[in-house]
């Protein structure tokens, strides 16, 4: 499991800075989930559970700005 949580945090890394839908590509192909947690000035609720396999990304105008595992 620690290697899988070690590549998501690769796979977010990588999503900074691109476009929503090639960062949901990539995080698809990488056999992840993607979460929106912020979009421009709208915040999302969010559960507390954590998922190693889900990438969370926070997205300003149509780029992703912040990735993280969980």
């Amino acid at each position: 499991m620690a290697a899988r949580g070690h590549r998501s945090e690769l796979v977010a890394l990588e999503c900074i800075g691109l476009t929503e839908g090639e960062a949901a590509s990539k995080i698809k192909g990488a056999g992840c989930s993607i979460r929106v947690t912020r979009r421009d000035t709208q915040a999302f609720l969010m559960t507390m559970d954590y998922a190693p396999s889900r990438i969370n990304v926070a997205i300003e105008h149509g780029r992703i700005v912040d990735a993280s595992v969980g």
